[in-house]
């Protein structure tokens, strides 16, 4: 591009730099983790404890508190890279230019992200005693705070065109659609039905079921740990589109860093959860998957963070910002997008 043209479009206002990352796959993600909050709101507020997992409220004030604790886990986990993509579509646009305005902007961003790690302290969350705590709260805040930033990014920037379509991206829809089809018994249980009160799925998987050696159901009703694996797995690879838009190797890295962590993990603790309840307590095997929910200095967790290292170079070098046309275009689009928008609102205004 000549020094005229970038002049030319400086002082159209269209911004020259990379192009900003689609809120796209962002708003998916906020969706699902909605949907699913509010399975389990109505799930813990309605059923009795013996159907459920490690909670020992019921009534609105169950379902309160395990909504809360999902908040922190696995959401506030899952609001890190939002949090990441929200920012750079703000700092991308003309609409923030000052150095207060940015100030103000990677100030929240610190808040929120700062909030939603407290979630990582031990004891924050306890898998074998799920009720809320007032530290709770804590986590929760950055992810109220991480939705705010999602909002001002649209509102500012607009959501921003997504990227064509590619060859990964057929990868992503199998991955997705194989993904959620073995999560079928954890998407009924979040909502409080057995999937083996469906008529021809019963047969399929394991539900109501009691193996001769327990005495609980095989799959309780109410969240599983399978299933924030699955949102894991999904949320990464979706949220990868958007790695081809950071021209930053050093930003790159470390966010395909972290999706990368969030699709390893994810797979590797749906995959446990779906082997012991469909395999296991068939009774088709006897050896169990080790548990890997929370990090540990063991075998299991060297595997994972050694996929995770490796998964995360090949999506660095295989995501490097292009220069076509394509995304020139990209880049003038969503430029104007916030434009429309604030014409469209003044045009709406009286007088």
């Amino acid at each position: 591009m000549s020094k005229n043209s970038t002049r030319r479009k400086e002082e159209s206002g269209t911004p020259t730099g990379p192009v900003a990352p689609s809120l796209a796959p962002t708003l998916g993600i906020w969706v699902l983790i909605g949907i699913l909050l509010i399975g389990i709101l109505t799930t813990y507020s309605r059923l009795p404890l013996s159907e459920l997992y490690n909670v020992s409220r019921i009534g609105l004030e169950g379902g309160l508190s395990r909504a809360l604790v999902f908040l922190n886990y696995p959401v506030a986990f899952l609001a890190i890279p939002l949090i990441v993509l929200a920012v750079a579509r703000l700092l991308w646009s003309n609409s923030v230019r000052t150095s207060m305005h940015r100030g103000v902007v990677l100030s929240v961003a610190a808040l929120a992200l700062g909030l939603s790690l407290v979630a990582a302290i031990p004891g924050v969350v306890d898998q074998h005693d799920l009720d809320a705590r007032w530290v709770n709260a804590v986590p929760a805040v950055g992810v109220l705070l991480a939705i705010g930033l999602t909002i001002v990014a649209i509102r500012v920037a607009g959501s921003g065109r997504s990227t064509g379509w590619s060859m990964l991206d057929n990868v992503r829809v199998g991955v997705t659609t194989v993904a959620a089809v073995l999560s079928l018994p954890w998407i009924f249980a979040n909502f409080g039905v057995y999937i083996g009160d469906i008529p021809g799925l019963g047969a399929v998987f394991m539900s109501r079921q009691i193996p001769e050696w327990e005495t609980t159901v095989a799959v309780h009703l109410g969240d599983h740990h399978g299933m924030n694996g699955i949102t894991f797995l999904v949320a990464g690879l979706w949220l990868s589109r958007e790695l081809t838009r950071f021209v930053s190797l050093a930003a790159r890295v470390a966010l395909a860093s972290y999706l990368s962590l969030m699709m390893v993990y994810g797979t590797f603790i749906a995959a446990q959860d779906f082997w012991l309840e469909q395999f296991v307590k068939r009774g088709w095997v006897t050896i169990e998957i080790p548990h890997a929910v929370v990090p540990a200095l063991t075998p299991v967790w060297g595997v994972i963070v050694v996929t995770t290292a490796v998964l995360a170079a090949l999506l660095v070098r295989g995501t490097s910002p292009s220069r076509s046309i394509e995304q020139d275009k990209v880049r003038a689009e969503d430029a104007r997008e916030p434009e429309e928008m604030a014409e469209g609102l003044t045009r709406k205004e009286p007088g």
